[in-house]
């Protein structure tokens, strides 16, 4: 399996934490989410079937190990200007094994109805 297929059904996306959260709340100030690439300084807009921007949040599709690395995103009001930078870590899978290199446990019960978690569920409605 070649570096392409086994990276080409990724998704990994990246979200604002707690600098929009006010206002969203507020929908009285205007605000403007851009985000770029630190690498090339450029600003990162929608690219069919590579990258999809909804204002906070930026989604990768297809992702590849060259969207390995850092993203600044700016969000300006009319009071003020934030700058925020994300780091992206693209990995292989480990040579050998089925499944994503890092995973997260969950200890569960033998004969009791239990719910499994999912790490990315708090973004899924998104």
């Amino acid at each position: 399996m070649g570096k392409r297929s086994t990276l080409g059904s990724l998704l990994f996306f990246l979200g604002l934490s707690g600098i929009c959260t006010a206002f969203e709340q507020e929908n009285s100030v205007p605000y403007n989410i851009t985000w770029y690439d630190s690498k090339t300084r450029q600003e990162i807009s929608n690219e069919t079937g590579r990258t999809v921007v909804r204002g906070e949040t930026l989604w990768f599709l297809n992702t590849r190990l060259d969207n390995d690395g850092e993203y600044v995103s700016v969000l300006r009001t009319p009071s003020g200007c934030y700058r925020q930078n994300t780091r992206l870590i693209v990995e292989l899978p480990v040579p050998g094994k089925c499944g994503r290199p890092r995973k997260a446990g969950q200890m569960i019960t033998k004969g009791v109805t239990e719910y499994l978690s999912c790490p990315l569920k708090e973004y899924i409605s998104n």
